[in-house]
């Protein structure tokens, strides 16, 4: 079922974006660092949408990797004093 609800969300996405893709054909002036460009509006807004993505994707990652770095800190800890309580008390001798 799980997998049916992604390929209906998929369609209605290439849905949406045909949509707008024929919606957005005008040309728009783009000016960057080295010139100017003109294209379509929808190519402007596709790219600046995987430009995004891109860069919460990375975001995230890093997020992803500090996380998994702090569970592997805190399991290092518990497995020390998980040694420490298993160890045998000493008599003290007076």
């Amino acid at each position: 079922m799980n997998k049916q609800w992604r390929i209906l969300f998929a369609l209605i996405l290439v849905l949406i974006i045909t949509l707008l893709s024929v919606a957005n054909v005008d040309p728009v002036s783009v000016n960057y660092l080295f010139g100017m460009v003109d294209l379509p509006l929808i190519v402007v807004i596709i790219v600046s949408l995987l430009i995004g993505a891109l860069l919460v994707g990375i975001i995230s990652s890093l997020r992803i990797i500090q996380l998994q770095k702090k569970i592997r800190q805190l399991k290092n800890r518990s497995y020390l004093s998980q040694e420490k309580t298993d160890e045998p008390v000493k008599d003290q001798e007076d």
